[in-house]
């Protein structure tokens, strides 16, 4: 068995056991998956340990809990490597990020965000099986880009103008504002003029009024 066969029975069983779990990003290199190239999981805080204990003891995987300090409750990531098929799933069970001020604080991103992208995850046929709503994920990915990025890295850019285009106008002004709070609705504005390496210098420029 190849390593991606491992990587998709490990999220196949994961399923049957019911745990609540999606893919955060990166989709398009879910087949790239390595030791060096993990995949983003997100995993129900209920279903944390649970899934924890079905990875290491029937799958084989071993969990390395990552050493940053969190603040508001956020939870340290918990990095699952399977030597032997040489994968690594990068696991939180919330939307952490970095704090601008220090890279290595870590903290919450809005209540109602922690909320939705569960109530409105997306069940897929692709061999991932869930992952988040369309207004959900640019949420995600600007935040991402944003805190824990620093830039928009090229890979982003596409994802992002295309995600725009298919989202629900209203639900996504509601989530930016969120996620955001008075340098949403700039950001949105930046994004639909199609300048997405912009998004740094429009947020920055926005919280300094």
């Amino acid at each position: 068995m190849g390593n991606i066969q491992y990587l998709n029975q490990t999220l196949n069983i994961l399923q049957d056991i019911e745990i609540n779990f999606m893919m955060l990003r990166g989709f398009d290199e879910y087949e790239q998956c390595s030791k060096d190239n993990d995949i983003d999981i997100l995993i129900h805080p209920k279903d944390i340990d649970k899934a924890q204990a079905e990875l290491i003891d029937t799958l084989g995987y071993r969990v390395v809990i990552q050493n940053s300090q969190m603040l508001y409750d956020a939870k340290p990531k918990r990095h699952f490597y399977q030597d032997k098929y040489d994968l690594h799933l990068d696991v939180v069970e919330g939307l952490y990020y970095c704090s601008m001020n220090d890279k290595n604080l870590f903290v919450p991103i809005a209540e109602p965000l922690q909320k939705t992208i569960w109530e409105d995850k997306v069940k897929v046929e692709r061999p991932w099986h869930f992952q988040p709503s369309n207004e959900d994920l640019l949420v995600h990915l600007c935040c991402h880009c944003l805190f824990d990025k620093g830039k928009i890295p090229k890979k982003y850019i596409s994802q992002i103008r295309l995600l725009y285009e298919e989202c629900n106008t209203k639900l996504l002004r509601t989530k930016m504002e969120w996620a955001f709070y008075k340098m949403g609705l700039p950001m949105l504005d930046v994004i639909g003029s199609g300048n997405i390496t912009d998004l740094p210098r429009a947020y920055t420029q926005s919280a300094s009024y």
